[in-house]
């Protein structure tokens, strides 16, 4: 009882800014070391926040009625109801049907087709629907079709595309919900594709340049029999019917998130709920398929922010940084490093995590410095995506082991993209977003 009393007051007599900063260091040393469900630590940080006082309930839990996370339940839905309704698998055969058993062409249409649907949808489930048509097109080439040649692409690929627009993948989401609870400022649905259309690019220049030649160097004729099929679903019966609605909702889904006629989240709640009430894919199995953890992560990952932004943690690590190092530093120099630190947590750490962790305490250290916020935030949020090196915290390229690659294989196949996505970012975004503003 003594316990339940004295918690919430403790910021009475600690800064609140402090607690803040102890359960962001906390929230830190556990999804470094890996050892504890992300989940569950996101949501036991939230509750610490409450707990101790530093911040309300409402505040520790309102980005669930944020646009961004209404946004991405309505997305996880449409991807789930691609596989459901057929489409997945007519895409797939097309892919299939159009390389004429030639592996190359299969490589690069697969290659364009995650691309483009990951840009609208979210950029995991992309992947997870496209290993299923990765083994229907290994079956269907007779086992001339490697999983090793296409799974890696394609998992870069997902990554690409999704940050070709602000629905493309969680971070892209996470990042603007970050940018708008500390400055008011937001992107815009294309803000990522005028950014990062280079990278996409830069990604088929090397695949038809030295891509192919890579593969063979790196792992050759290595047979695929280390291949995972537990994570691999596999690809529904084509109902034409439920097809086509499923074509008109995406349509629908485009053109809401292009005009923005109401708010990208209703778009897509808007579009699930088709998905229900035509009957392309059922309530309760799209419910229970859903992947929850990253909802429930992405909620409480952006709440946390909230909470660190009215604490007062934010003004406590500029000032400290300002203190330290003057105002003279140069903005362009912290920009830089800012996105490479981004880039380089986000091979251990969760891409979504590397967001709040970095952008949180930085952001207002950028604005001190009269760095323009939204290139600041591009650059995080770029750095944060490039978890092409190690397969351990990007979920894109985790789901990528499922064909038995060597860790060896992420850096030897992976170093060209992440090396081009960072100088894409730190010289032509600040092209787009100037420096300073």
């Amino acid at each position: 009882m003594a316990l339940k009393l004295a918690l919430p007051i403790l910021a009475n007599y600690i800064d609140p800014a402090f607690i803040g900063l102890a359960l962001l260091a906390v929230l830190l040393i556990t999804l470094l070391t890996n050892k504890f469900n992300q989940t569950l630590v996101c949501s036991l940080i939230c509750i610490a926040f409450v707990v101790t006082g530093t911040s309300t309930l409402g505040e520790a839990f309102s980005a669930f009625s944020q646009n961004t996370i209404i946004m991405l339940f309505g997305v996880l839905i449409i991807g789930e109801a691609m596989m459901d309704s057929g489409l997945a698998t007519i895409i797939g055969n097309w892919c299939i049907k159009m390389a004429k058993g030639r592996e190359r062409r299969f490589i690069l249409m697969a290659l364009a087709a995650i691309t483009v649907l990951s840009a609208f949808l979210d950029d995991t489930a992309m992947m997870a629907v496209f290993l299923s048509i990765l083994v229907a097109a290994k079956g269907a080439s007779g086992g001339k079709f490697s999983m090793l040649n296409m799974t890696m692409v394609m998992s870069v690929g997902s990554l690409v595309g999704g940050q070709l627009t602000l629905v493309g993948c969680t971070t892209n989401i996470n990042g603007n919900a970050l940018l708008q609870a500390l400055t008011g400022l937001e992107f815009t649905m294309f803000s990522f594709t005028l950014a990062n259309w280079p990278i996409l690019a830069l990604e088929f220049i090397f695949m038809l340049t030295i891509g192919f030649k890579l593969m063979k160097k790196i792992w050759g004729d290595r047979a695929d029999d280390a291949i995972d099929f537990s994570n691999i679903k596999e690809l529904g019966e084509v109902n034409r019917d439920k097809a086509i609605k499923m074509c008109v909702i995406l349509g629908i889904m485009l053109f809401g998130f292009i005009t923005q006629i109401v708010p990208t989240g209703i778009t897509a709640l808007i579009c699930a709920c088709l998905c229900w009430g035509l009957g392309v894919c059922s309530m309760t199995s799209s419910l229970k398929s859903m992947n929850w953890s990253i909802f429930l992560r992405m909620g409480c990952l952006f709440s946390i922010a909230n909470c660190l932004g009215s604490c007062g943690f934010s003004e406590l690590v500029a000032n400290w940084f300002l203190n330290t190092f003057g105002s003279n530093i140069s903005p362009y120099f912290v920009f830089a490093i800012a996105t490479f630190l981004a880039l380089a947590l986000s091979q251990v750490m969760g891409n979504s995590a590397v967001i709040t962790v970095l952008g949180t305490p930085l952001l207002p250290v950028a604005m001190a410095l009269g760095i323009n916020p939204k290139l600041f935030m591009m650059g995080i949020i770029n750095g944060a995506s490039f978890a092409y090196l190690l397969p351990l915290a990007g979920a894109c390229i985790s789901l990528s082991q499922t064909a038995g690659y060597r860790f060896s294989d992420y850096v030897k196949f992976n170093w060209f993209m992440t090396i081009a996505a960072y100088l894409v970012t730190i010289l032509y975004v600040p092209l787009i977003y100037p420096l300073m503003g």
